[in-house]
């Protein structure tokens, strides 16, 4: 029983900081600072001592051909706003945002190991379904049930939970472009997962409970960004490449 209990809140804590890094929270005491950043730093750490003892080989030819590919987007956005005569550094800096969303992922993937024991795609596939349709119910509650609202509005744990969207639908933390990116993410991984699943006498049972997430998400998503759609274009159209291969 108490074996058991662990392991639902190791569960509990691997949703959490998976949601906390596909869907960054800021911090209120400095709203440049959130969660993402934070689970890097602690990436940083862990590699660190992942490197000190041999355990693992980060800094490889993949490694290197990502950082290559982001320091060029950053030099074509630094010449952007150089010749433009903007002030938006955004993707001129994409190098560092590569690195902390890497350094990130590494600390979030050491805790799934150390709870699970294991990496699968399809245990990865399982959380971020999870937290697509967690996210989806809560832009409906946000949305449609004022007294869900004002509760989330009044959750003081030092984050910013929602943000000022100007009348467009949101998640905990899930607005706008960058949520309509990262539910077609979600859906890109569920749709290669749910096309690949081995037949067991639960393959369909998690064949119906994929597609109805996929389908949750698709429209919730939607409303939340248009963006969504193009996780849903690339989803099926794998599906279609299987039929007629």
């Amino acid at each position: 029983m108490k074996h058991s209990f662990l392991k639902y809140v190791g569960v509990a804590i691997c949703f959490i900081l998976m949601d906390f890094f596909i869907f960054p929270i800021s911090t209120t005491a400095n709203s440049g600072i959130n969660t993402k950043m934070l689970m890097s730093v602690g990436g940083l750490f862990v590699l660190l001592i992942d490197l000190h003892q041999q355990k693992e080989d980060f800094f490889n030819k993949s490694f290197l051909i990502l950082s290559v590919w982001a320091i060029a987007v950053s030099l074509f956005g630094l010449f952007s706003v150089t010749i433009n005569n903007t002030n938006d550094y955004t993707y001129s800096t994409y190098i560092i945002s590569m690195w902390v969303w890497i350094f990130a992922a590494y600390f979030l993937m050491s805790i799934v190991k150390a709870i699970h024991g294991t990496i699968s795609l399809k245990l990865i596939a399982n959380y971020v379904l999870a937290i697509g349709i967690a996210q989806c119910l809560a832009t409906l509650g946000i949305e449609y049930n004022a007294a869900f609202k004002s509760f989330i509005e009044n959750l003081n744990f030092g984050l910013v939970l929602l943000y000022e969207t100007k009348g467009r639908l949101q998640g905990i933390s899930s607005a706008l472009d960058p949520a309509g990116i990262r539910y077609a993410a979600i859906l890109v991984i569920v749709g290669y997962v749910v096309a690949n699943i081995k037949d067991n006498y639960l393959a369909n049972v998690e064949r119906v409970i994929y597609i109805l997430g996929f389908i949750l998400i698709a429209i919730v998503g939607n409303m939340v960004a248009r963006t969504t759609t193009v996780g849903v274009i690339v989803a099926i159209a794998y599906w279609f490449y299987l039929i007629h291969i």
